[in-house]
């Protein structure tokens, strides 16, 4: 491994971008790791060229509130049950264009709440919610990710005690139709499964 390192240490420029993507298809196409890459500039540490791995969000729920993580530990919370192992993607690190999905919780309902938007996380934590962090990294618009990265739509609903997060339109309208929730708009963008 270490003559290995050795050699690419020694390549430079295009020939490092080359010997990169080839190791990134490589791993691709034998499902060892899922990519994104823009190949407009490969410099590292700038957010493009760098490969940016998406991750599995998944959905919990307790009977009264539905919680979204990357964690499989906190997925797996005691008393919540799995809706989907894989609810959307998301990022652990902000990708080229990407913004924090902030996480709230707020402790008098028990309700989690996520947004892109600072100020509406900050306007919560004066109606009872309590800053937990960035909860994963996407998209605030569609047309945010470089043209390399397919998106889907992330609808947002809200119940008056439990904030709900979809990618799927019939999801969002058998909620609304069935369990009261109020569709508000798109919460976010997250990368198709990639």
């Amino acid at each position: 491994m270490s003559k290995m390192n050795s050699v690419f240490s020694s390549l430079t420029g295009s020939a490092k971008t080359g010997v990169l993507a080839s190791v990134a298809v490589v791993a691709a196409v034998v499902g060892l790791i899922t990519i994104t890459v823009a190949a407009n500039n490969p410099t590292p540490g700038s957010g493009y060229g760098v490969p940016s791995a998406s991750q599995a969000v998944c959905r919990s729920y307790n009977g009264s509130d539905h919680f979204y993580t990357r964690d499989g530990g906190e997925c797996n919370a005691p008393g919540y049950v799995v809706e989907a192992a894989s609810a959307f993607r998301g990022y652990a690190t902000s990708p080229a264009g990407g913004t924090a999905v902030y996480r709230l919780y707020n402790p008098r309902n028990g309700d989690h709440f996520y947004t892109v938007n600072d100020s509406e996380a900050g306007n919560a934590t004066g109606g009872g919610y309590v800053r937990e962090g960035v909860g994963f990294f996407a998209f605030a618009n569609q047309s945010d990710p470089p043209n390399t990265i397919s998106t889907i739509a992330v609808f947002r609903l809200y119940n008056g005690r439990d904030h709900f997060y979809t990618t799927s339109e019939v999801e969002r309208d058998v909620a609304i139709a069935n369990s009261r929730y109020v569709s508000e708009g798109v919460g976010f963008y997250t990368p198709t499964n990639q």
